[in-house]
């Protein structure tokens, strides 16, 4: 992973489509991008990216492309299972007693094919949607594990996609009862995440003024630290930068396009048609150029784990 130059062995792939606004989803790929350049721990997890239709003539947004991550699996673990404890299935399939032994449910399809398709087929029942009623528990069959909760490696790395997600405004990791878009990179012991597929859906999430304290969904999150990489990025980029460096950075990162991204956040904001995706608190926006919001989202990620500028 990482933000690299461009290789002409690499295979790159158009990112996914925001239906609602296709601008927004390439958007938040730009500022991941951004962030991945400016903050090593996150270049290292990001997949590159390069834009391959500027959208000029015409007014519209630059298309991006990002650098296809080989053998990656997609993984769905049941986390919440750390504060609630886990259901021992039975043989038959019928739930039996509660258990709270420290482990949790984790499903990674194990064959040459563990991508989305063998994901919801190995870890979810046919004919449903993914959701934490559909899905499927049968440890210690192949595929089905359990991991520990006292982890502090993949802890450290899933904390760091939660921070990722609230600087970007990405909302379709961590949910309450389970997780979804989660890659880990296949037989590399111990587990290593890669952060692909970055989507604000609306304006409001990439541009509202909520602290890092009301970002989580998934509570158990809170009881675990980013790893010190992040911390450290954390702490040289906001507690020992200036506001203007990181600004100029950053556009420079995202290959100049910041104004770009700015009158696109202003035009989506009044959109009517994202009125009914707007969120309680999501009523004003703290500012509509991006870095702006990162460099207080930033602030308030230190401010939530203790970071400070003299090295805690």
């Amino acid at each position: 992973g990482g933000p690299k130059k461009e290789d002409a062995a690499v295979a790159w792939r158009r990112v996914g489509m925001n239906l609602r606004a296709p601008e927004l989803r390439h958007a938040t790929e730009l500022v991941a991008f951004g962030l991945g350049s400016l903050m090593p721990y996150y270049g290292d997890i990001l997949p590159a990216l390069r834009i391959v239709d500027d959208g000029r003539p015409g007014g519209r947004f630059p298309e991006t492309e990002i650098a296809a991550i080989p053998d990656l699996v997609d993984a769905t673990l049941d986390l919440h299972e750390c504060r609630t404890g886990r259901i021992e299935w039975n043989a038959n399939g019928t739930s039996g007693r509660l258990v709270r032994d420290g482990r949790y449910n984790a499903c990674l399809p194990a064959g040459e094919d563990a991508g989305r398709d063998a994901a919801k087929a190995l870890c979810y029942e046919a004919g449903r949607v993914r959701g934490a009623s559909s899905r499927i528990r049968a440890h210690p069959s192949p595929g089905h594990e359990l991991w520990p909760c006292s982890d502090p490696g993949v802890m450290g790395q899933l904390v760091a996609a939660h921070v990722l997600d609230y600087l970007t405004g990405h909302a379709d990791r961590f949910y309450r009862d389970r997780t979804n878009n989660l890659f880990f990179f296949r037989d590399r012991p111990p587990a290593r995440l890669a952060s692909v597929d970055h989507d604000c859906v609306t304006p409001y999430r990439l541009l509202d003024g909520a602290g890092y304290g009301d970002s989580f969904e998934l509570e158990m999150l809170r009881d675990h630290r980013p790893p010190r990489g992040l911390v450290d990025d954390v702490r040289r980029v906001r507690l020992l930068g200036s506001g203007e460096d990181f600004a100029r950075d950053f556009n420079s990162s995202v290959y100049g396009e910041l104004g770009r991204i700015r009158t696109l956040l202003v035009r989506t904001w009044s959109d009517p048609r994202f009125e009914r995706y707007r969120r309680p608190g999501e009523n004003r926006a703290l500012s509509h150029e991006v870095t702006d919001v990162l460099w207080d989202r930033l602030a308030s990620v230190a401010e939530f784990y203790n970071i400070t500028a003299e090295g805690r």
